[in-house]
């Protein structure tokens, strides 16, 4: 964001947050965070003025960057607990943020840096691919609930040898408890048609051979998934299950949907996560 916006909106509206390092993670980024609904008229208004200056283009309805200004607006959707509780489906991740270094070649099991893991105390993690990681108290929570089509798969906790520096898997009695990553045994029907599948470059996604897939929905962070009734009739009863898309490339590129079940399970129990309703047409 550039000077001339960050001030624009700092001007328009001053309880917004602005970002910058050592907040932000890139040292060169500027923002200003508006905690605002998107037509709220302070928002609206910042928006016509961007656009008309040519800091941004499209409409104040559909905003987008303009890539020789480097400027970009995002817009974050907020769901309250009335939203999550009245949806069929929800798709879910982890809340803290941990940087996963690759998966074991094999198994598919993700690795993370011991040093990392030791600090991190979350109940749910989220990485680079799509999914979360649970802790080993969420485990022992959620197993005996017998929710149908969870599954969990041990990570590997990863530290270099002090003498030729290899990265190798050490116990997990060396760090604390164990992790593990929620998967599903039942994959889902496609996404519904009405779900644009858009390649990494922006072009309409034909397979991943030689695309990654991706979705977007400008100016929101967060793209809505939807659901025909009439596939999801087609699929046994499930609690938690993966997408049939691979986000990015497979393999363990699924998203997880889970049913209102779970979401009222790691509320009881006080387990942390992310939610985003899923959307069943009716057809």
């Amino acid at each position: 964001m550039s000077d001339t916006m960050l001030n624009t909106l700092a001007a328009l509206h001053r309880p917004g947050i602005r970002i910058a390092a050592p907040q932000s993670p890139n040292p060169f980024v500027l923002a200003w965070q508006l905690d605002l609904p998107f037509d709220h008229p302070i928002t609206q208004l910042a928006l016509e003025r961007f656009l008309k200056w040519g800091l941004l283009s499209g409409t104040p309805e559909r905003p987008t960057a303009t890539p020789d200004r480097g400027a970009v607006v995002r817009f974050t959707r907020r769901y309250s607990h009335a939203d999550r509780t009245a949806a069929r489906f929800l798709h879910v991740q982890g809340v803290r943020y941990l940087d996963s270094q690759w998966r074991s070649s094999r198994e598919l099991r993700l690795r993370f840096a011991a040093t990392h893991l030791r600090r991190t105390h979350s109940d749910s993690i989220f990485t680079d691919v799509p999914g979360m990681v649970l802790s080993d108290r969420a485990r022992r929570l959620l197993e005996p609930e017998g929710l149908i089509g969870m599954t969990l798969r041990p990570v590997y906790a990863m530290a270099r040898r002090r003498t030729t520096r290899e990265r190798v898997a050490i116990p997990w009695s060396q760090i604390g408890e164990p992790r593990w990553e929620l998967r599903s045994s039942i994959t889902l029907p496609p996404l519904s048609p009405s779900v644009a599948l858009t390649a990494q470059d922006g072009t309409p996604f034909v397979g991943y051979e030689r695309q990654r897939l991706e979705l977007r929905d400008p100016p929101f962070t967060e793209v809505i998934l939807r659901y025909r009734d009439q596939d999801l009739s087609q699929v046994e009863p499930f609690d938690v299950g993966m997408t049939h898309e691979h986000f990015g490339q497979p393999p363990c590129g699924e998203r997880l949907i889970v049913s209102q079940r779970v979401y009222q399970l790691f509320q009881k129990h006080k387990i942390k996560a992310r939610w985003t309703p899923v959307v069943v047409e009716e057809c």
